[in-house]
């Protein structure tokens, strides 16, 4: 793929997730394509369909969540005390919750579950490389599954409303920490 098909297929990405999160599935594709600062054609050119759209997100969040386990493999095993709260908000940094349950929503899942099944388990086996040595270090019971760990992380880091941001500044940050000190051992 030539760098500028490249670029606008990572923009279109980056403008669903961004519209999914704020405005759900319903969004229409040309306001994607505008948020993407691409035309109409290029955004069916790289995703013929909504559907394809859908599989499009799920593969670049597998593949960047492969990645980012990957970058954190070495610090985990040589400070897993630094690093593992430095990987937990690396993940945070991904948005997951906030565009991810809309991503689904607006699709036939049972046309894309093997799809999403085989991205979800490449993504999740990653993850649980990173549990795993977290565990061994003892920051983590031996009870967390990958499975656990990024539902968890998911709903601690769901869209809050503007108000207890205002009450509570970084209460994101907050929840995330609480949530990490939860899984330690007893």
């Amino acid at each position: 793929m030539r760098a500028d098909a490249r670029a606008n297929r990572a923009a279109i990405l980056a403008a669903t997730r961004e519209l999914y999160a704020t405005r759900g599935p319903d969004v229409p594709l040309s306001a994607i394509a505008e948020q993407a600062g691409v035309g109409a054609g290029t955004l069916y050119r790289h995703f013929p369909t909504q559907q394809d759209l859908v599989v499009g997100v799920v593969e670049w969040l597998s593949t960047t969540i492969h990645d980012l386990c990957g970058r954190w493999l070495e610090p985990m095993r040589s400070d897993p005390a630094t690093a593992w709260p430095g990987f937990a908000a690396d993940m945070v940094e991904l948005k997951v919750a906030a565009f991810m349950p809309r991503v689904v929503e607006g699709v036939d899942i049972d046309d894309l579950l093997p799809q999403i099944v085989e991205r979800r388990d490449a993504a999740l086996a990653a993850v649980g490389e990173v549990v795993e040595l977290a565990k061994g270090a003892g920051l983590v019971r031996e009870d967390v599954t990958a499975v656990q760990f990024q539902m968890g992380l998911a709903v601690t880091t769901r869209p809050l409303p503007a108000a207890a941001h205002a009450l509570v500044p970084d209460v994101g940050g907050w929840l995330v920490e609480v949530y990490l000190r939860g899984l330690r051992p007893d």
